[in-house]
């Protein structure tokens, strides 16, 4: 019991770590170009992994090859949830993108063939209420490009999470946060080749290049060693929902970091989110065999 709580913490550190690098990304976006972002972003944590588990990987390398749908996936999620903070708020972004809470129980029907146990539906509301009060309730939001490219983000988070819990029991979880990061930074250099003008890379300022560091090191490097871990161990619907949390430590970044505030119904929401989560680490049998 206290490893799988274990776990569940490394779900909710990631959480912690991601909700600081939407606050950073912010900031380095102020100076670098998404694209490049990314890919930068994406090929140094590759070289990390490549640094401190080079043995490992080789021991695997025909294995490799099936890591790289679910990195697919993983580059779609991480691209189109960047570019929806170019085109939509960032609260309705963030409302969008945690769907994910809904898409991965019923995904996880379909792959794992179980249902999780009727709790999971009641932190499900509490956590879809709690994102409610804290993004959407200003009825300002209107349905568009960056909010499409959030609602697709989420899904693809959900499959990633989904068949990366299937994956993880037969190799080890480093090697699939290395192609993840590998395939990542491949895909996003592509599109920066195509779409964004290498010279502005001269032009970073040099809290571009701290963003991008914490974000390759803090938000890729260890978040990826702790989600694939913990994937190995728990539900993916307790990690779905626990996701859901990255908008409160967001918040709690952007106001120590930019001094943003959350509104009341932003601190209730908080609540709520925090309250699914309790609720969905008590079901003993929610974890798939």
């Amino acid at each position: 019991m206290n490893k799988k709580l274990a776990y569940h913490a490394f779900i909710v550190l990631e959480c912690v770590l991601w909700g600081v690098g939407n606050t950073v990304t912010k900031i380095g976006l102020q100076s670098i170009s998404p694209f490049y972002c990314l890919t930068i972003r994406f090929f140094l944590s590759f070289g990390l992994f490549v640094l401190f588990f080079f043995p490992i990987l080789t021991k695997y390398s025909t294995e490799l090859k099936k890591c790289i749908p679910i990195s697919v996936m993983t580059a779609a999620s991480f691209i189109l949830s960047t570019l929806s903070l170019q085109f939509a708020p960032v609260t309705t972004a963030g409302l969008l993108m945690a769907l994910s809470v809904v898409f991965t129980p019923i995904l996880a029907i379909l792959v794992h063939k179980t249902q999780p146990e009727k709790k999971i539906a009641g932190a499900v509301l509490l956590v879809l209420t709690g994102l409610y009060l804290i993004c959407g309730i200003s009825g300002e939001n209107a349905f568009g490009v960056g909010e499409l490219m959030a609602l697709i983000s989420s899904f693809c988070l959900a499959v990633t999470l989904t068949f990366s819990a299937k994956l993880v029991r037969t190799i080890e979880p480093v090697v699939l946060s290395t192609v993840q990061s590998g395939v990542t930074a491949l895909i996003s250099l592509s599109f920066s080749v195509m779409l964004e003008d290498f010279q502005s890379l001269y032009h970073v300022s040099a809290s571009g290049w701290l963003s991008i560091l914490y974000l390759a090191a803090g938000c890729t490097f260890i978040a990826y060693l702790l989600q694939n871990i913990a994937l190995k161990h728990i539900s993916p619907v307790f990690a779905s929902i626990a996701f859901c949390t990255e908008p409160v430590f967001t918040a709690l970044s952007a106001y120590l970091m930019l001094g943003e505030q959350l509104s009341t119904f932003g601190y209730l929401g908080s609540v709520f989110i925090l309250m699914g989560m309790v609720v969905s680490s008590l079901p003993k049998r929610m974890d798939t065999n």
